[in-house]
C-alpha cells in the first residue's frame, strides 16, 4: 500500500528546475502512516540480526549534535559566524548573522532565518514541547519555515508590524504564478527587481512590470505575475486588511 501511494503521488508530481519534485499532495496523504517496524520488521520472516559495533548516535537533539561535533579545547562546538568567550562544553550555530555568547556554560543556541533557540545542553530535548505550544497559538513557524519554495519561484515571510504582513516574492525566470485572489485584504506590490508581466483576468491586457513599478491589488481581485526569460522577477507584498 505504501509503495503503491508514493508511486501514485511521484506519478502526478509537478517538478521544478533542478532536484525540487513537489509530489501529489492527496495522492501522498492517503499513503498509510506505519514505521518500518511495524510494518516490515514484525511480519518478516525473512530477516537476519547481525550484531555490529561501531558507535551509534541517532542525533536525535541539538545535545547530540554538539556529542558528534568537533570541539575546542573548552569542549565547545561551532558552527557558522560564531564568536565565544570564556564558554565550555557549548554548540552554538549560526546560519544567517553573528552569534557572540559569553560566560556559558552546556548551553545550545540555535540562529535560523526563522528563529533562535536558547536551552541547557541537559534540556534540549524538550524542543518539542516549544513546538507544541507554537502549534497551539497557530504560530506559522509551526507549520513552515519563513522561507518557502514553490513551483514557481518563492515566498519570504518578513518581519512586520500587525495588522500589516510583508512577503518577499521571487518569480522563477519563465515562470507563472497561479491565479489568486485575496478576500480579506488588499495587496500593494512593488517591484524590487527583474521584468515581468501583471494578469488582472483573462481577457485583459498584460501590465508590464519594471523595477520601481507599484500596483494596489483590492481585496478579491484575481491576478497573476509572470517573469521574463531573461532572469527573475523580484517583489515586495504588502498586505493590508481590506
Amino acid at each position: 500500500e505504501m509503495v503503491e501511494a508514493c508511486e501514485r503521488a511521484l506519478s502526478a508530481a509537478e517538478a521544478t528546475d533542478g532536484a525540487l519534485v513537489h509530489v501529489d499532495g492527496d495522492a501522498f496523504a492517503a499513503c498509510p502512516s506505519d514505521s518500518i517496524d511495524y510494518a516490515v520488521m514484525e511480519k518478516t520472516t525473512r530477516a537476519v540480526v547481525v550484531p555490529m559495533d561501531v558507535g551509534w548516535n541517532d542525533v536525535g537533539s541539538w545535545s547530540a549534535v554538539h556529542d558528534v561535533s568537533k570541539h575546542d579545547a573548552a569542549g565547545n562546538s561551532a558552527l557558522g559566524d560564531v564568536m565565544m568567550l570564556e564558554c565550555s562544553n557549548s554548540h552554538v550555530h549560526a546560519q544567517h548573522r553573528l552569534v557572540a555568547v559569553v560566560g556559558a556554560r552546556d548551553l545550545v543556541v540555535v540562529e535560523t532565518e526563522d528563529a533562535v533557540l536558547v536551552t541547557s545542553r541537559e534540556r534540549s530535548q524538550d524542543v518539542k514541547k516549544i513546538v507544541e505550544q507554537l502549534e497551539a497559538r497557530d504560530r506559522p513557524e509551526a507549520s513552515g519555515h519563513r522561507t518557502q519554495t514553490l513551483p514557481w519561484g518563492s515566498q519570504r515571510r518578513l518581519d512586520t508590524t500587525p495588522p500589516a504582513s510583508m512577503w518577499a516574492l521571487t518569480v522563477a525566470a519563465g515562470r507563472r504564478t497561479p491565479v489568486e485572489a485575496h478576500g480579506a485584504w488588499d495587496r500593494r506590490l512593488v517591484v524590487v527587481s527583474g521584468a515581468g508581466e501583471l494578469q488582472l483576468g483573462e481577457g485583459e491586457p498584460a501590465r508590464p512590470l519594471r523595477p520601481g513599478d507599484s500596483e494596489l491589488l483590492p481585496s478579491r481581485t484575481g491576478y497573476s505575475l509572470s517573469a521574463s526569460t531573461e532572469g527573475p522577477l523580484e517583489l515586495i507584498a504588502v498586505d493590508l486588511p481590506a
